[in-house]
């Protein structure tokens, strides 16, 4: 697949807790185009290959988060915490999304639906 830029990512923060369950929270970036809706609004630019952007919580969504960690009586004074890139999908090919480690394309049939075309793991970049 030749280099493409990205218009939206989700990452998944997962924080375990003592009981054995897990209290996990998404973090987006951008705007998923693959749903077929309008943006509304201004959006950040695309990621572009081999760039890298900082993402932050909202006041709210922070706030958010924070409240789900207390009803969950997780501890909230943590410095590091497992993620997961769980969604990518590419600004100039709506039709086309990464999870999961597979490329899928969009069903011709059933919009809502993507097919699986290709497996395809997203580089890393370790410092």
């Amino acid at each position: 697949m030749p280099q493409v830029r990205t218009g939206y990512a989700a990452l998944l923060f997962q924080f375990p807790l003592p009981n054995g369950f897990v209290v996990a929270t998404v973090l987006n970036y951008g705007f998923d185009t693959s749903h077929g809706e309008v943006m509304r609004e201004p959006l950040p630019p695309a990621v572009e290959p081999g760039k890298t952007v900082e993402l932050a919580f909202t006041k709210q969504s922070y706030d958010s988060f924070l409240h789900v960690l207390a009803q969950a009586k997780a501890p909230s004074d943590f410095e590091t915490a497992p993620y997961y890139i769980e969604r990518v999908a590419f600004k100039d090919q709506p039709d086309v999304i990464w999870r999961q480690g597979y490329l899928l394309r969009r069903n011709a049939v059933d919009f809502g639906k993507f097919d699986v075309f290709q497996k395809y793991f997203l580089p890393t970049k370790q410092n």
